[in-house]
């Protein structure tokens, strides 16, 4: 670019990124020997960028070979020769059976702990697609650039070398998040979200994540993922967690009051890998916090509280894209005991099922989802109460409108993918609509079929880089209408 045509900063970027590509050029081209040939298509001003154009760079293209066609001929082979030479190619062609698997590698990881994520073993088939399959094993640990794999012969046996190359800007990755949800009817949250993973802190792969949330919920999470042996199936987990929020508190169907919750936890849990689909934990956790009221009357005044006990969770995750899921199945089964002996206010139990599942037809997803949740020996005036309401769970109400000890709800979604926001990026756009049925109780001889309560929404939803977007419109039961504007947020994967 001339200096009179860098006035925006992607040019200013595209000018950088040439001067450092031309210098890469340049010594790429003193490399040249006798025996190579340097092509130059007069392209004229035609960019690296200018993809809708690309057909009209052919023509240059084939000219400028055809100036060199003589001495490219010396290059070339007779139709006997050529079969000879793939014929030698055949010869070289991978072995039947895999004699045996090793893994290069330049990072911190012990080779142990990348041989224990691959799936192909000595004595094994050759095999490309579970090779393939392995390296993406590999790739999906975050830490490399690169991760490749040859046929080597060492003399004696033929086998598999995996080849990885450790990213240069990392393993440690910095995330930003944006979450916005407004109902258009006064409540609105708004959070700005950071993460930081830092891979690879030992030989094991030890890692330690902590997120940061400033906004409507502020919060703070971290936790140190601690493998127990080379083959990463158990670990140990340490967290810490800090958060506040608000609750609204309905009677009669009636919005009185909204408190403020503060606390916070600390826990150590125990679990296992289930391969790339899904973990098992149990562990201990010990907290405090507080609640006072910021709207309605200031007599229902501020308490206590603490919590302490064990708890154990399963859960299977495995959907395409966590944002909008096109196929997959999401699992989450979790029972809470809190203990007054570990310093919690009083014994009793809360068990929790969430199920979803997606899956696609061309341009048509359906998805199914469940959740009950039911506490055991609780005060039912207690904090330990489930909650519906919301986007996509009861999209009618608001959240919080329905509490109790049980809860449940059962909801059918569907959405087509009608095509892109054309412009400098394509963004998928999705409308849809749901169908839910739940309700919360008092009492488990109140859970009823006849007792759930209809609710539904129509929906417009948008994948973008911040996390998916809705504008939904929810009606219930009785009348009841809510409106959402829902921006970073996935409603999707269970509703409490």
């Amino acid at each position: 670019y001339k200096p009179e045509e860098l006035d925006s900063a992607v040019s200013i970027t595209a000018q950088m990124l040439t001067v450092l590509m031309r210098k890469e050029t340049h010594r790429q081209l003193d490399l040249l020997g006798d025996n190579d040939f340097l092509l130059k298509p007069p392209l004229g001003d035609f960019g690296s960028a200018n993809f809708a154009q690309i057909t009209s760079a052919i023509e240059p293209g084939v000219r400028s070979v055809r100036k060199v066609e003589q001495k490219l001929s010396a290059l070339s082979l007779s139709e006997k020769e050529f079969a000879r030479h793939l014929a030698a190619r055949r010869n070289l062609s991978a072995p039947q059976q895999i004699e045996f698997v090793k893994v290069r590698d330049n990072g911190v990881l012990s080779s142990r702990v990348l041989s224990s994520r691959l799936d192909t073993e000595p004595g094994d088939r050759f095999d490309i697609a579970a090779l393939n399959t392995d390296a993406n094993h590999l790739y999906g640990l975050q830490m490399y650039e690169q991760v490749d794999y040859r046929i080597v012969d060492d003399g004696e046996a033929t086998g598999v070398e995996f080849v990885t190359r450790a990213k240069d800007w990392g393993p440690n990755i910095l995330n930003f998040g944006l979450a916005y949800e407004d109902d258009l009817e006064g409540n609105t949250s708004f959070n700005i979200a950071a993460r930081m993973t830092r891979f690879g802190i030992n030989a094991l792969g030890a890692e330690w994540r902590t997120d940061l949330q400033i906004g409507t919920e502020p919060e703070l999470f971290s936790e140190f993922y601690q493998p127990l042996s080379f083959d990463s199936r158990y670990f140990v987990a340490p967290r810490v967690q800090f958060r506040s929020f608000s609750e609204n508190i309905f009677e009669m169907g009636n919005n009185v009051a909204r408190y403020r919750t503060n606390e916070g936890e600390v826990g150590l849990d125990l679990g296992r890998e289930l391969g790339g689909w899904g973990e098992f934990r149990i562990g201990m956790f010990r907290g405090i916090g507080e609640s006072r009221p910021i709207v309605g009357d200031p007599d229902l005044g501020r308490f206590e509280f603490n919590t302490g006990g064990v708890f154990t969770q399963f859960r299977v995750d495995t959907l395409d894209n966590a944002q909008v899921p096109l196929n997959g199945v999401f699992a989450d089964f979790s029972w809470r005991s809190s203990l007054s002996s570990v310093g919690g206010d009083g014994n009793f139990d809360t068990v929790a099922a969430a199920l979803g599942g997606w899956s696609t037809w061309g341009r048509h997803t359906l998805g199914l989802g469940a959740f009950y949740g039911t506490t055991r020996d609780a005060d039912p005036v207690g904090r330990n109460l489930f909650e519906l309401g919301g986007f996509l769970n009861m999209s009618g109400l608001e959240p919080g409108e329905l509490s109790g000890p049980h809860a449940g709800f059962l909801r059918v979604m569907y959405y087509r993918r009608s095509g892109n926001i054309r412009g400098s990026l394509e963004i998928p756009f999705y409308i849809g609509g749901s169908i839910e049925a739940g309700n919360a109780w008092q009492n488990t001889a109140d859970v009823e079929i006849s007792s759930l309560i209809l609710n539904g929404s129509l929906f417009l939803g948008f994948d973008t880089f911040f996390g998916p977007a809705f504008l939904a419109a929810g009606i219930g039961e009785g009348g009841n209408r809510s409106v959402y504007l829902n921006i970073g947020r996935t409603p999707y994967n269970g509703c409490c």
